[in-house]
């Protein structure tokens, strides 16, 4: 058997509800009939130069391939490059790997959980999303959240005064009104952390008080503090026992994880940014963090993420990968399939794909009373309507600029 063609389809989903902006997908198809593998990568803003480098630059190299020496191919990409790593070649690799495994599950005539070693559970726990530009807002959607079936829900505030440079909730959750006459590349919106410090700690007593202990809580710190700042704030949330806290410094300072640790038993997540094992592995086995959040989609696809988790096992570190609707539908597949087999699955971020997507992308998982399950179709297990995908051209995507009062930059 060999690759025939490998084709790149840059599509946007970001007018359809519950989409994400472009997705970065591959057709592999192979000289046997019908036999044809599904992937894709993401990176949001940078979904061009993904596609570039897969067309001109890893492609070629295929042609002629055979598909089922997927860890050779991946070895082979990572490492005859030479220039190794970054996260434009791991979205194209893991576009391609995705794409590959679905191929050999087909081939074989089973689903891919059963390829990487079978299920170790019967249904994967989610967690959703829930946000609002004040407090009452968030319990509102906290409640119906909770009445939807989720049994754990991240928790999300706009900063009071900085709505529009808020992450996961007011201005990031569409509530602006952006200026037209102003480019998407060049828009800029403000924060500060102090607010953000204060109005955390009376978000979660508000929302203990609401739910009890029915439900987990988790909370996204998104990069934006300093190790001291986090610390304070981590050892405010204790009484409210959250699942864990994501992103709580810039991933660039490893070190300061440590610092976080002397001051708090909050359990930290993080991981997102990370396009490798080599980023994840000294905070494994420092024991820094406790759920790993590497993307499917972004770090090299299934063949990286499944090592990332062995990796992990033995630190008792659980997995939490990374899923909003940016990851895109076919790499979520793919990392609902590593959940039902990894032995140190933790929970998983529901990107809840419906409507038009799943008419695209037939046959993702199905979601049920706050948990995942898949059919026992060969590969990933969804059909792809091309002519309906190849419909939802590429159209630019910018995040927004966030500043401080003074100017200076703040990680977004």
């Amino acid at each position: 058997m060999k690759i025939t063609h490998i084709e790149v389809i840059v599509a946007s989903f970001a007018r359809i509800p519950g989409g994400g902006p472009n997705c970065p997908i591959v057709k592999i198809t192979t000289d046997q009939p019908g036999l044809v593998g599904w992937g894709n990568g993401a990176l949001s803003g940078g979904e061009l130069a993904v596609a570039a480098l897969i067309e001109q630059h890893l492609a070629p190299r295929l042609i002629g391939a055979d598909p089922d020496r997927i860890e050779d191919i991946w070895q082979m990409f990572h490492r005859s490059t030479y220039w190794r790593a970054g996260r434009i070649l791991a979205s194209a690799v893991a576009a391609l790997d995705v794409a590959l495994w679905d191929i050999k599950g087909k081939r074989a005539g089973l689903p891919l959980y059963s390829l990487l070693g079978g299920k170790s559970r019967d249904k994967i726990l989610t967690y959703g999303h829930a946000s609002g530009n004040s407090i009452d807002q968030t319990i509102e959607q906290v409640l119906a959240h909770r009445d939807r079936g989720y049994r754990a829900i991240r928790v999300q505030v706009a900063t009071p005064g900085y709505e529009a440079g808020s992450y996961g909730a007011g201005g990031s959750r569409g509530a602006r009104r952006e200026d037209p006459d102003i480019h998407p590349s060049r828009r800029v919106h403000t924060w500060e952390p102090t607010p953000y410090l204060r109005t955390i700690p009376k978000l979660f007593e508000r929302v203990r008080q609401e739910v009890g202990d029915s439900v987990e809580l988790l909370h996204d710190v998104h990069d934006r503090l300093t190790p001291i700042q986090v610390s304070q704030l981590a050892r405010e949330l204790e009484p409210y026992h959250l699942f864990f806290l994501e992103d709580p410094i810039p991933v660039e300072n490893k070190d300061g994880l440590r610092v976080l640790r002397q001051h708090t038993t909050t359990p930290i997540a993080i991981g997102e940014r990370f396009s490798s094992k080599y980023e994840v592995l000294p905070l494994i086995i420092g024991q820094l963090i406790d759920y790993v959040r590497n993307a499917v989609s972004k770090s090299g696809g299934i063949t990286e993420l499944r090592k990332i988790a062995t990796i992990a096992e033995p630190f008792q570190v659980k997995s939490a990968f990374q899923g909003p609707a940016d990851v895109g539908p076919l790499a979520y597949a793919a990392t609902v399939h590593l959940d039902f087999a990894i032995p140190n699955f933790g929970i998983q971020e529901d990107s809840h794909f419906a409507g038009e997507i799943r008419e695209i992308f037939q046959g993702l998982p199905e979601w049920s009373d706050g948990y995942y399950t898949v059919s026992d179709r060969p590969g990933l297990g969804v059909d792809v309507d091309e002519a309906r995908l190849r419909a939802k051209p590429y159209a630019p995507f910018f995040f927004p600029v966030i500043r401080r009062e003074d100017g200076s930059i703040q990680d977004p």
